[in-house]
């Protein structure tokens, strides 16, 4: 890797210790890059043209965001402290700016990340497999 300049974030970037994989997650098509910002809470998203950079917008993304999964039109934010350790989602627009999806907080089943735990009248089914995620139908609350 080269070195070919720096980009503000407008956050105060990891904050932390960021020891996990995917703070940063770059679309397929190298249009779209998303930083996490452990330190402010939020997630910056960027344009990508060639290696120029262009900040297109910050969104709050809960509490320590620390890592993030893109699949198609949906961005994953994982929410790494102990006092909101979850999973949130986004919306992705065609030009790569992110909607929160409402009420899609879900609550790691412990502080530490251990596991999932779901409602016994919830369900879990394959909910995009080349995605390699899982899915919940309602009422689920915990995963």
């Amino acid at each position: 890797m080269t070195r070919v300049g720096s980009i503000r974030t407008r956050g105060r970037g990891i904050g932390t210790d960021l020891d996990t994989q995917g703070g940063l997650r770059l679309t397929r098509d190298h249009r779209i890059l998303y930083a996490v910002n452990a330190g402010s809470d939020n997630v910056s998203v960027f344009s990508v043209r060639g290696v120029r950079l262009t900040f297109l917008q910050k969104v709050y993304a809960g509490d320590e965001p620390n890592s993030l999964a893109l699949c198609r039109n949906l961005l994953y934010v994982l929410d790494g402290s102990v006092a909101g350790n979850g999973i949130r989602g986004f919306r992705v627009a065609s030009n790569g700016t992110l909607t929160r999806l409402w009420h899609s907080f879900r609550l790691l089943s412990s502080p530490i990340a251990a596991g999932w735990s779901l409602p016994s009248r919830s369900t879990l089914r394959p909910a995009d497999p080349p995605c390699r995620r899982i899915g919940y139908r309602p009422p689920a609350r915990w995963l």
